[in-house]
């Protein structure tokens, strides 16, 4: 890696730390049936949490105060059994194991039924029944020839429950004008004969989509006031039952071949609608024509020999590429939008020398493949790098960073291809030998971390002071957590970062 390629990304990881923790019940039984969630600021963060067995390991912002929650599916009851303040972190957490109290309830079904008629007075033919619980549940159970029962699964020893009802004929989009009201204990309830009358608050909405072209669109879906919709099969058409007399907004998602990603190619605010609405073709701004092309080169070094540790970086219509280097050969497919000229630029390295091309390397690129010969990554020193290998894999990172706080010296990098995240830190304030604790994330699976007492040691050459640098390499072994039982793998390195 090098200043240049990173400085693009280098304050994108630095938000984000991953917390791990190993989850117990009280009898020293590994949890199941649970899940994690944080609360901050006002907000519950994403469900960005893997889980394997009872370990979790959550993405969460870093020099944050969470509240920390664990839930678990106890069999009639879903409920949180514990909760606790932690952080703010500035790195890697490993919380090691907690173990936590399952309480214990008796499960009792309880079946609440009734009859639901038209504005008539007719048995609804087809319809939803809605129960709203007073905890703030929402579930719904099918209305047929009339009839609907649903199954509440409810614990003996907890209090009663509210409910409201509300009926709805689907077929004449009509409901309940006041939601039906019961409380709910041990034992069924049979709600009686009710009206789903007095409300007309559904109607039909239908819309064809195309792109800019007059093409239909053929892998897209629709948001239509936060809820998904997706096409009829084999057609470009969306058909969404939307709430009358209610304004929305509706976003369009369409596939990109260019960028491997849905993107969104339409906005607009739709309604209220009384009837049902039929909108007819909406054109959006998708483009279905597409062009692909090649860039290829082979990186050589000061002496035109091909480049056995290598790297690349072409900047492209606003993407990083960062096509595999073997032998000094390098090639990549891209699949370009437009068929306008842009300026590529490229950057070569030579990661064993830490040498790159002093002079920016430029092409033009249409619509039409790009030879670009040969490239010597020569003339100038890479200043900054964090280059490891795992396993007999090398990672050159693209971007990178080093801190200290509170005496701790953290330092991390983030590689393109192959994919990985390293993040280490020790507790060191000039040269020497050190414990060095670690954690790498590999592909999307492979979660490794050093082993405690850390295993690993670095040795720092360089310590300079603020805005200078820090140099050093690192070797030990690392844990593959991802898998039960874990497995060693070999690591080392070398890095020379600014200090910051």
């Amino acid at each position: 890696g090098t200043n240049n390629v990173g400085q693009l990304t280098a304050c994108g990881k630095q938000s984000t730390i991953k917390y791990t923790i190993i989850l117990k019940d009280q009898n020293n039984n590994p949890l199941t049936d649970y899940w994690i969630n944080f609360y901050a600021n006002g907000n519950w963060l994403p469900q960005n949490v893997v889980y394997n067995h009872d370990t979790a390991i959550a993405n969460v912002p870093a020099n944050t105060t969470f509240n920390f929650y664990i839930g678990k599916n106890l069999g009639c009851i879903s409920s949180n059994i514990y909760s606790a303040n932690i952080g703010p972190f500035t790195a890697n957490v490993d919380a090691g194991v907690l173990k936590v109290t399952v309480p214990s309830f008796t499960p009792n079904n309880v079946t609440i039924s009734g009859i639901a008629l038209k504005c008539n007075n007719q048995p609804v033919d087809s319809g939803v029944a809605e129960f709203k619980l007073g905890n703030g549940q929402l579930y719904t159970a099918p209305i047929q020839n009339g009839n609907y029962s649903f199954v509440l699964n409810r614990c003996t020893d907890v209090s009663p429950l509210d409910i409201n009802i509300t009926l709805t004929d689907v077929t004449n989009y009509q409901s309940n004008a006041t939601p039906i009201s019961i409380q709910v204990t041990n034992a069924n309830v049979n709600v009686g004969t009710k009206q789903a009358c007095g409300v007309a608050n559904y109607i039909n909405y239908t819309a064809l989509f195309n792109d800019q072209n007059g093409n239909p669109l053929t892998s897209f879906y629709v948001t239509i006031g936060g809820n998904y919709y997706y096409p009829v099969q084999g057609i470009n058409e969306i058909k969404a039952v939307l709430k009358s007399n209610q304004n929305f907004a509706m976003y369009v998602f369409n596939y990109s071949t260019c960028t491997s990603n849905y993107e969104q190619v339409y906005k607009n605010n739709i309604g209220p609608f009384a009837s049902n609405v039929n909108a007819g073709i909406i054109t959006t701004s998708a483009s279905s024509i597409t062009y692909p092309i090649t860039i290829s080169g082979t990186v050589v070094d000061c002496n035109n020999s091909n480049v056995q540790n290598g790297s690349v970086s072409i900047l492209l219509d606003g993407y990083y590429y960062t096509p595999t280097v073997t032998n000094g050969s390098f090639s990549q497919n891209i699949v370009r939008c437009g068929n306008t000229n842009s300026t590529a630029t490229i950057t070569v390295f030579d990661n064993t020398l830490h040498l790159q091309n002093a002079t920016p390397i430029t092409a033009t690129v249409g619509t039409a493949n790009v030879a670009l010969g040969n490239l010597q990554a020569c003339g100038l020193s890479v200043t900054a790098f964090l280059n490891y290998n795992l396993d007999g894999v090398t990672y050159n990172s693209d971007s990178s960073n080093l801190f200290i706080q509170n005496n701790i010296l953290y330092f991390w990098g983030n590689s393109r291809n192959p994919s990985g995240y390293f993040s280490a830190n020790f507790d060191g304030t000039t040269t020497g030998t050190y414990p060095l604790s670690m954690s790498l994330y590999i592909g999307n699976n492979n979660y490794y971390v050093a082993g405690s007492p850390a295993n690993t040691t670095v040795t720092v050459t360089e310590f300079g002071a603020a805005g200078q640098y820090v140099a050093g390499t690192f070797t030990g072994s690392v844990k593959d957590s991802s898998v039960l039982p874990s497995v060693s793998k070999p690591i080392s390195g070398l890095f020379r970062l600014k200090r910051y």
